[in-house]
């Protein structure tokens, strides 16, 4: 075989090789984080007076050190709390200023102690009168 013939054989075979290494075939590992969090079950609110009950359930509480409660305003202005007690299923919230007509959505997600957020809740919302 001549050598031209050969260094075609050759580079030919290499870029074979090289756009089958570079396939888009390969399945990527999972992230760590999938599923590292539970989301928090249905969260309900509750207006009492100037006072914001929040209630919610976990399916579990692995890994989980803390809960962050977020207050959505109309205006789109996010107010969040943080729960420290992971155990708990509620929270009272009376320092915000509740005007009358505004809507309030409300969700909330567990923290993990690298400070890792797991997935948001669905919103509720919570209307003043």
């Amino acid at each position: 075989m001549k050598k031209a013939n050969l260094c075609h054989l050759l580079s030919t075979c290499g870029v074979v090789l090289l756009v089958a290494a570079c396939s888009n075939d390969v399945e990527l590992p999972t992230n760590y984080h999938d599923s590292h969090l539970a989301q928090p079950g249905p969260v309900q609110s509750s207006l009492v007076d100037d006072t914001i009950n929040v209630a919610w359930q976990m399916a579990t509480l692995e890994n989980v050190t803390g809960l962050v409660l977020s207050f959505t305003d109309t205006t789109g202005a996010e107010t969040t709390r943080f729960v420290d007690d992971e155990t708990t299923t509620s929270y009272t919230e009376d320092s915000l200023s509740l005007e009358s007509g505004a809507t309030w959505v409300i969700r909330m997600w567990a923290v993990d102690d690298l400070g890792f957020f797991g997935p948001r809740s669905v919103a509720d919302t919570l209307m003043v009168p």
